[in-house]
């Protein structure tokens, strides 16, 4: 730390130097070090969430009915650690740009930095990163990238208004870095939003294209690509946003063609690439290989102990022993093993430190421990539509190549396991049949956990949070995606779909919406937005006219380009408003409504019901479901007496949103509903009667035999009653209430 003599460096040399002031510089006019800043500012976003618009921005979530509990700034923010090296990088980008920084303080609070950007008429812009996975973290690469380019397009872009959404897939409508950025747009804060690429906003082009027109540019904000040409400002950039969606999925396929190229090469050469197998080990290659990073290349050897193991359940397995106890001998064996040989034992990427059923099946139709190696039996399809990637069958060639120092079991054994293999996958009555997954199987992108906020995964016949299992989530249960459609579609039907008063409301809102309209001055804000662009483009005709065949000054083009962007961008809102004025309709009548709902309920009935058509249908089922429940579901759990779990769901309808997209209006207000709750599972009967006989025994005071014959209930069932409501709402009870149970503690399934 430099002493109070010391002439302290400013702006963009206090920033070279790895150097900047405080947020609130002390008396003595001291320089801190990057830590040091990084330290106070963490301070202040631990005790505000950063800004007064983040606060704004979480209660009108919160007053919309989202549950924000669960919100983590660290997930969509940018760490201050960051701050000071984004800092620098956009100071030296709008230094090149033209900006003048003699005045600009790095260290100045948000709410000075943005004066003076309306001081010397600097734009303001906000900033998007996302990326899909966890492993990737590419969050300090973007927001570097976007900082650039803000800078460059002449727009200050601060920390505090970049939001990176960290392993979020880009179909997700719901963000919280996203959803960020947009009421930044809505409370008219920024002039632009930049973003590394259009696939980080959505992974589908049109669902990019839809956000871009109607959250970004519709309020005439500029929106511009780090990576690209992308840029709204440009004349026809909905048919550069449309190919840039093409080159977007053929690059991933070009990138992932080459990859595998270079890896089937290293493969024939004998290379191990992944983890090795159950009953192999990887060992350094003698010849001294190396990787890229410098690290030594592994080839395959065989592990003794597991690879013994490997070849006798072989001969189990060959022999008729079913898998389920297979593999539970395997893992009682290898319960005692050392560290060093469990590891072996069992998959590489196994969390349990077991064998898992899936990994146990599998192994029995691994060519390695007949000695024959193969390569790409599988291969990795992106999923444009669901943002991952889906591994399929190669039709093609499978490289591979024979070492018999790598069998562990022999072609006869091999021969009689697949056999079985086949007689198992026939079944009873023939080849089973393959086919498209039932309906209810959609529920999983739909269930998310309440607690974690992790989307539900599949797990046989039953979806459960993902994280429960690794113990970073206390939700213990299931739900029966069959049971979870029936049970919202019928919610859906009978408390929103089938009730008048929401067709009142849908006609009333109508009308206030389109008398708003009416009286918003609609036209005079056309003409004016035409006035605009008209006197910027008299402004730029006359510099072009003054500087003649000499040509323009470095002012003068600066000039000029502000006049050019305003031009373009005064121009669009005209556009944009004129092209609403055009879509204006009446008001959408009652018997409309009742058309289209109705229309709704079919169309979710025959999904209940199993009855739908071809894809086109289930497509429109699906999108139709989702908008209806607000995006998702949330699942929570309540524990019975005996343990067993009762799921609950909980969802805030969209009715209006689901209209506008069905065509019938074209407003994006909503209708305030209450949100829906639904239980996955009929509750037991003494938990139906658990309010009534709580009331009985504390309003009466009656004995719990008394109590049973009053509801038809045994009495040991009023007793457990009595428990449930007490347990279901976290109460504890009563010392004298006895209770049997049978594993408390051990929920099942809902």
């Amino acid at each position: 730390m430099a002493s109070s003599g010391t002439t302290a460096p400013s702006g963009l040399q206090a920033l070279q130097f790895g150097q900047i002031r405080t947020v609130r510089p002390m008396a003595t006019d001291l320089v801190m070090s990057n830590a040091a800043i990084v330290k106070n500012v963490a301070n202040k976003i631990n005790q505000a969430l950063q800004t007064a618009v983040d606060r704004d921005w979480i209660e009108s979530l919160r007053t919309g009915g989202q549950d924000v509990a669960a919100f983590d700034p660290a997930t969509y923010l940018i760490g201050p650690d960051l701050w000071p090296d984004l800092t620098r990088w956009w100071m030296e980008d709008a230094a090149n740009a033209g900006i003048d920084l003699s005045a600009f303080d790095p260290a100045a609070s948000l709410e000075d930095r943005l004066a003076w950007c309306r001081q010397n008429d600097i734009k303001i812009a906000c900033g998007y990163g996302r990326f899909s996975s966890k492993l990737q973290k590419s969050d300090f690469d973007q927001a570097r990238a976007i900082v650039k380019a803000a800078a460059t397009k002449r727009y200050y872009l601060p920390p505090e208004y970049i939001s990176i959404d960290r392993a979020r897939t880009g179909r997700a409508n719901r963000r919280p870095g996203l959803d960020r950025n947009t009421f930044l747009i809505s409370q008219k804060l920024v002039s632009g939003m930049v973003f590394f690429s259009t696939s980080r906003v959505y992974r589908r082009a049109y669902d990019s294209h839809k956000y871009i027109n109607e959250k970004v540019f519709s309020k005439g904000v500029r929106a511009f690509a780090a990576s690209g040409t992308f840029d709204t400002a440009l004349p026809g950039w909905k048919i550069v946003l449309a190919v840039m969606g093409i080159v977007d999925e053929q690059q991933i396929e070009a990138t992932s063609a080459a990859v595998r190229n270079r890896l089937i090469g290293l493969f024939l050469a004998g290379f191990l690439l992944g983890p090795a197998p159950v009953g192999y080990i990887s060992v350094d290659d003698p010849g001294g290989a190396v990787t890229n990073q410098g690290a030594p290349r592994q080839r395959q050897a065989i592990h003794r102990r597991s690879a013994d193991l490997v070849a006798k359940h072989f001969e189990w397995i060959a022999g008729g022993m079913k898998y389920a106890k297979g593999r539970r001998l395997w893992n009682q064996e290898i319960a005692d093993w050392p560290e060093e040989d469990r590891r072996h034992a069992v998959d590489a990427r196994s969390t349990m430190g077991r064998m898992s059923p899936e990994a146990y099946r599998r192994m029995f139709q691994r060519n390695d421990y007949r000695g024959l190696m193969t390569f790409c039996e599988t291969m990795s399809e992106w999923q444009v539509e669901k943002d991952y990637n889906k591994q399929i069958k190669n039709e093609g060639e499978v490289p591979s190549y024979r070492n018999e120092d790598l069998r562990i079991v022999s072609d006869e054994l091999w021969a009689r396991v697949q056999e079985r293999i086949a007689r198992l996958t026939r079944g009873k009555h023939g080849p089973r049949r393959g086919g498209e997954a039932p309906f209810s199987a959609l529920m999983s992108q739909l269930l998310r956990c309440g607690k974690c906020k992790h989307v539900f995964h599949s797990y046989g016949s039953y979806m459960h949070c993902p994280e429960s299992t690794r113990g970073e989530c206390d939700s213990r249960g299931t739900v029966n995606p069959k049971v979870a459609l029936a049970v919202v579609v019928a919610a859906i039907r009978s408390q929103i779909l089938a009730s008048p008063m929401l067709v009142d409301e849908i006609v009333a809102l109508s009308i206030e919406i389109d008398a708003r309209d009416d009286g918003d001055g609609l036209s005079e804000r056309i003409a004016e937005r035409f006035r605009a662009a008209k006197r910027a483009e008299t402004l730029m005709a006359q510099i072009l006219e003054g500087a003649g065949d000499k040509g323009m000054t470095d002012s003068e083009k600066k000039t000029y380009q502000a006049l050019r962007v305003d031009y373009t961008r005064e121009t669009a809102e005209g556009e944009a408003l004129k092209n609403r004025q055009r879509q204006a309709r009446v008001p959408i009548t009652r018997e409309e409504v009742v058309r289209v709902l109705a229309k709704f309920d079919t169309l979710l009935r025959d999904a209940g019901d199993g009855k739908l058509g071809g894809a086109d249908d289930r497509d429109r089922a699906f999108e139709l479901l989702k908008t209806l429940v607000g995006g998702g579901i949330e699942v929570f759990f309540d524990y019975l007496p005996n343990g067993r779990a009762i799921g609950r769901g909980r969802f805030k309808p969209m009715v209006m949103e689901a209209l506008r997209q069905h065509g019938a209006i074209n407003t994006a207000v909503e209708i305030d509903l209450a949100p829906v709750e639904v239980t996955f599972r009929d509750l037991p009967l003494y938990a139906r009667h658990s309010d009534e006989i709580y009331r009985i025994r504390h309003e009466e005071g009656l004995t719990w035999r008394a109590i049973g014959k009053r509801v038809g209930l045994a009495e040991g069932n009023v007793i457990r009653a009595y428990a449930y409501w007490h347990e279901s709402r976290g109460l504890p009870v009563p010392p004298k209430v006895r209770v049997k149970r049978k594993d408390r503690n051990q929920p099942s399934a809902a």
